[in-house]
């Protein structure tokens, strides 16, 4: 019977009917009573439920023999199956294979009926090999979904913004960046000169002790003890705080570096609250800017990535006299044929392009087929010329 399952109700009351039985038979037997009821009453228990417990164990004993028959012929079906598989048997429909999977099934000692379903075991073998390497491939997929998602969001953190907006968050994330920067080489640099200071033995103490403990003799010598260890303790420090010195001021400077740069930024946030930006529809922007070289690429997953060159066709000028730049976002719009595939944001650098230009990229997270060559149309999401 399984550990598992509860004992048949008959069993116990059978159980509690033999109780009953050797209770009032000590009871009578020790005159501490002279009712043969409770005595009787389980005697009757007796004769009722020891037949049901009878026949229930019987059952359970067939039960029990037929799970054991069960999984010993499973065993034996395993056990040709694989030989089969070993043997290159993947069916029986031949006169050849249905002989050569007879002399394994005899070899084996297993009943005919195995040699029926060797091809649904077979097959069912493939069928879970498919599926596991169905899994493995979408973890995989799935993986590569995520880092496309992760540069997806990087790409495209600024495309939302526009004019001078676009540029002042910018510097502000730069700005958080390199005071991030200056406080981990701040905490590096402290720990750095807090080596080498390991804390000298109070020597004038552990002499007192050790003379109050063992006398005068003991306490002198504890006393030069710990003068000897200190004197280690000392040059073990100076020769710490001499190895970390260009450690520390390596530090320093790189945490003077980030704040410097941090402070940069902070000028030059306020310097373009101030900066002058061309009225003009972003179409007529769009016209002043050229893309070259463009690589168009699709993954396992159906994403299309660009990477292109975008300038400036002439130095722009704000209000016809000052240097500016072309500043914004730019659609990438892949077509197959007349079909648009999917679009991409290109989002422009801090500063803008001008005429030297600088490399995009943007990413598309779905709608491409690999081996598919997509025309690349661009339009304007949102495009200004602004002072530099």
């Amino acid at each position: 019977m399984n550990n598992n399952q509860r004992p048949p109700v008959s069993q116990i009351i059978a159980i509690i009917s033999v109780i009953m039985a050797l209770v009032g038979f000590i009871m009578l037997a020790g005159d501490q009573t002279d009712d043969f009821t409770l005595m009787f009453v389980g005697l009757i228990g007796i004769a009722v439920s020891f037949p049901v417990v009878y026949f229930q164990s019987k059952k359970i004993q067939k039960e029990d023999l037929r799970m054991q028959q069960e999984a010993a012929a499973q065993e034996l079906r395993t056990a040709f199956y694989e030989k089969c598989k070993k043997y290159n048997i993947t069916s029986i429909k031949t006169a050849d294979d249905k002989k050569k999977a007879a002399a394994i099934a005899e070899a084996l000692n297993c009943p005919p009926e195995v040699m029926k379903d060797l091809s649904g075991y077979l097959e069912s073998i493939k069928r879970e090999k498919q599926e596991k390497s169905d899994a493995a491939h979408q973890a995989v997929v799935n993986e590569e979904k995520q880092k496309e998602r992760e540069l997806h969001a990087k790409l495209t953190k600024y495309a939302g913004y526009t004019g001078k907006e676009k540029r002042i968050a910018m510097l502000e994330a730069r700005r958080t960046e390199y005071l991030q920067e200056a406080a981990k080489f701040d905490r590096l640099s402290k720990y750095g000169a807090s080596l080498g200071n390991q804390k000298e033995i109070d020597w004038a103490v552990h002499g007192g002790i050790a003379s109050g403990l063992a006398g005068g003799a003991a306490g002198v010598a504890a006393a030069m003890d710990a003068q000897a260890k200190n004197a280690q303790i000392r040059a073990n420090n100076a020769a710490t705080r001499q190895a970390m010195a260009p450690v520390v001021t390596g530090f320093w400077n790189k945490q003077r570096e980030n704040e410097q740069a941090a402070a940069q930024m902070s000028k030059y946030i306020e310097q373009t609250k101030t900066k002058i930006i061309n009225k003009m529809p972003k179409e007529e922007v769009l016209k002043k800017m050229g893309f070259t070289d463009a690589k168009v690429t699709v993954s396992s997953t159906g994403a299309i990535s660009i990477k292109v060159k975008a300038s400036a066709q002439k130095p722009v000028l704000i209000l016809d006299a000052v240097e500016g730049t072309i500043d914004g976002t730019v659609l990438a719009n892949f077509y197959e044929g007349s079909r648009l595939a999917g679009t991409a944001e290109l989002v422009l650098p801090l500063w803008g392009i001008g005429k030297s230009g600088e490399e995009l990229e943007g990413i598309c997270l779905n709608g491409g087929k690999k081996g598919t060559a997509y025309r690349v149309e661009y339009t304007a999401k949102h495009l200004w010329e602004m002072e530099k």
